[in-house]
């Protein structure tokens, strides 16, 4: 029964995993002044941004289908709209989400990602006057 601490084999990782070797020592060149980092999986944040996120919440909600009622109806609304444009899904468990954690259980295996995508540049067509490109 002791011996299930002992462990079996040299240390390793699944080769899809992400290390990342910090150094902790003066010396770049010394591979014992480095320390292996294996980053977690944020499941705590996730499940909180997947709270916030969630279609269930933001589009299907009472406020935001009054506001794109107005929209269509091309009539005034107070307040905001709540809109996250190329929202990205990422299944992790396959058939059984339960094997993974109990917050991506909750979650149905579904995590939302925003799109990274960078801003798209509009030049202005008014500049101020002394910058007027048609003056000579």
């Amino acid at each position: 029964f002791a011996s299930i601490t002992e462990p079996k084999g040299a240390p390793s990782s699944h080769v899809m995993g992400k290390q990342l070797y910090w150094l902790v020592g003066d010396d770049p060149t010394d591979d014992t002044a480095y320390h292996l980092l294996a980053p977690l999986y944020a499941t705590a944040l996730t499940h909180r941004f997947y709270a916030q996120v969630s279609p269930n919440t933001w589009f299907f909600g009472d406020h935001n289908k009054a506001a794109r009622k107005a929209l269509k109806d091309k009539a005034p609304f107070e307040g905001g709209y709540t809109s996250y444009p190329n929202l990205a899904v990422q299944k992790l468990g396959g058939t059984k989400p339960q094997n993974i954690s109990q917050l991506n259980s909750e979650r149905g295996g579904q995590n939302y990602l925003l799109a990274s995508l960078p801003p798209n540049w509009d030049s202005r067509e008014v500049y101020a006057p002394m910058r007027d490109p048609f003056r000579a």
